[in-house]
């Protein structure tokens, strides 16, 4: 099973920590996880890199309020 995990950004704060956890506890569970996000820290890179099998970063040009419109419509490019 594939689950793609549609996130605004990966930044510092609480709700970022929840997200690594439910990654790590889906590839216990033998999930393939792809990440897409506008941008990404460094720490959150090295923390998801042993639990994703693909990690799709759209860069700063997608304003993050907008992602999910941006990657729902362009989805049969990205996945």
């Amino acid at each position: 099973m594939k689950i793609l995990h549609i996130v605004q950004g990966f930044e510092f704060g609480g709700v970022n920590n929840v997200i690594v956890n439910l990654i790590k506890a889906f590839h216990k569970l033998g999930v393939e996880n792809i990440v897409i996000t506008p941008h990404i820290r460094n720490e959150f890179m090295a923390l998801l890199r042993p639990y994703v099998s693909h990690i799709y970063v759209l860069g700063r040009s997608v304003n993050y309020l907008n992602s999910i419109k941006y990657i729902l419509t362009e989805k049969e490019r990205i996945v």
